[in-house]
Formats: C-alpha cells, sequence, structure tokens
C-alpha cells in the first residue's frame, strides 16, 4: 500500500474496527518520520507528525502478546507449585505476573518485566484462599445453630456479604500492587483506580456462577462470557499512566466462541498451556493504549 492509499485509508475509512486504525495509523507515523511530505499531510488525517495526540481517538498503541508454549508450562507449573501452599500463595502470582510482562510489547517498541515484591501481598494472598474455606466450614454451623429458617437465611445472607466485602478489598489491593509492579522500559508509571462498587458486583456475580455450576448442570458457563468482558473492559480502563489509559476493545462474540474452545481444549491437561497462550495473544491484540483526553468525549 502507498502512502497516499496508506493516508485515504486512515482519514477516510471509519468502518475499520479500533485495532486495526490503530495499526494503520502507527505505520502512517513511522512513514512519516522518512518522508518530509507525508509528513506535513498527517494533521489531516488527525495525526500529528511524530506521535503526539490529536485528540480525535488516533493517538494509539497496539499489544502484543508473545510466548513460547514451554515458558507458559513452566510458568504454570511454577505458579501451581507456590499456590498450593497457601503460605506461598504470594509467590504464584508473582511467578504469573513475571511471566505476562515479559511476554508483552507494545508497537513502539516498549517491554515490560515485573518488578513487584509478593511479600507486600503475602496476608492478601493467603486470604484468597483462605477465605472459601471460612465459607464452607461456617455455613454448615450457622445452619445448624439457628432453627427459625428466616432468621438462618438472614444470617447467612449477611454472612456471605461479609465475604464478598472482604474479597473485594483483597481483590483490588492485589490488583493495585499487580498494576504497580509493572516496569515499563520506556520509565511509565502504572497504575490502578477501580473502585469498590464495581468490583464488589463482579465478585458477587462470580460466586453466584459458581455456586449455581452444579444445580443447573453447568448452563450457567453461558453467562461467563458477558461476565468476562464486562470485568476486562472496567478493569483495564482503570489501568492507566499519567497520559495514557488502557482499553479492551473484544467483542462478546469473540469472547463467546474463544471461552467456550479453551474450556473444550483444555480436557486434556497437556494442552492448557497452549490454550493460554492462544487467550493471551488474543486478548492482548484486542488492547488499546490510548490518550487520557479521550474519557471524557466517550
Amino acid at each position: 500500500m502507498t502512502d497516499e492509499e496508506l493516508l485515504r485509508v486512515v482519514t477516510y475509512q471509519k468502518s475499520l474496527v479500533p485495532v486495526a486504525r490503530a495499526v494503520l495509523a502507527d505505520e502512517l507515523r513511522r512513514r512519516g518520520k522518512e518522508n518530509p511530505i507525508l509528513s506535513a499531510q498527517l494533521p489531516s488525517a488527525g495525526l500529528e507528525p511524530y506521535g503526539g495526540s490529536a485528540g480525535n481517538g488516533f493517538d494509539h498503541k497496539t499489544m502484543t502478546f508473545s510466548s513460547s508454549i514451554g515458558a507458559a508450562a513452566g510458568a504454570l507449573l511454577a505458579s501451581l507449585g507456590w499456590g498450593l501452599l497457601i503460605v506461598t500463595a504470594a509467590r504464584a502470582y508473582a511467578r504469573q505476573y513475571s511471566w505476562l510482562a515479559q511476554s508483552l510489547q507494545l508497537s513502539d517498541g516498549t517491554t515490560a518485566r515485573f518488578t513487584g515484591d509478593p511479600k507486600k501481598i503475602w496476608f492478601l494472598a493467603m486470604t484468597v484462599g483462605l477465605l472459601p474455606q471460612v465459607h464452607r466450614w461456617l455455613t454448615p454451623v450457622i445452619s445448624r445453630q439457628l432453627g427459625d429458617e428466616a432468621a438462618r437465611t438472614i444470617v447467612l445472607l449477611i454472612f456471605m456479604l461479609v465475604l464478598c466485602s472482604a474479597q473485594t478489598v483483597v481483590y483490588l489491593e492485589i490488583c493495585t500492587w499487580a498494576v504497580s509492579g509493572i516496569s515499563l522500559s520506556s520509565g511509565t508509571v502504572l497504575h490502578f483506580d477501580g473502585g469498590a462498587m464495581p468490583c464488589f458486583g463482579f465478585v458477587c456475580v462470580g460466586n453466584l456462577l459458581g455456586a449455581l455450576l452444579l444445580p443447573t448442570r453447568g448452563l450457567i458457563l453461558l453467562a461467563l462470557p458477558p461476565l468476562s468482558v464486562w470485568s476486562l473492559r472496567w478493569g483495564l480502563s482503570h489501568v492507566h499512566s499519567e497520559r495514557r489509559r488502557l482499553r479492551f476493545v473484544g467483542s462478546l462474540a469473540q469472547t463467546s466462541w474463544r471461552s467456550f474452545a479453551a474450556m473444550a481444549f483444555s480436557i486434556p491437561l497437556l494442552t492448557i498451556p497452549a490454550v493460554v497462550v492462544w487467550i493471551n495473544k488474543w486478548g492482548a491484540a484486542n488492547i488499546l493504549v490510548e490518550s487520557r483526553d479521550r474519557r471524557g468525549t466517550e
């Protein structure tokens, strides 16, 4: 594609999906650095000549995920090993995030590594494993001690709300630790500012799906893709630097068939690493890094 054809596509083809437009815009900027005439025409397409923000949605960077199946298997096995003992669960998180970070690269060549200290979430990581056990142990006790059905229902409901609230606090703290622990080669510092109420909603719905898995004979899994899209869009939109933020642009249809395909192909345990790499490649390709100025226009 010539420079002129590429310029026309970026300028006038509004039907392109955001990721495709972002990739073409990045290529157009790159060519503009080598072609002064083309560089002078970039503002007509809403682009700054050298990657600056034009404020119209083209100031994107894209993301890629690259990892071998062997590296994925090593990370998964190491995480499983650390996670089997509740007291070492924090190291499982650190190992998994380290693999994910080093497998990511932005379209401008920026790479990442994970430098988070697992000691900072030692108690929180243990809590993730202990809270389900608390629920399993105390729920029968409460049911036996309270004979009145109405009182038992109220107490169990309050108990569940307390557990969900505790899980919300733990997950938010771990997310904040994980995001702040990502060190970019560009020196950019990342932050996470997700709120408690949306996270509480995800926790409650997730627990509900788990509780209904057997009674519905697995049919409740049909609700997993919408929940995944909802949570990904919310969580990634709250990962930001001073100038940029993330946005997930994957569709519900894409998420649905990939989720069910991943579950089917994970039945033979040996295929799980390949499935994890496949899902992460698709997920990274559907994440845009864009100017925070767009938040107010969307």
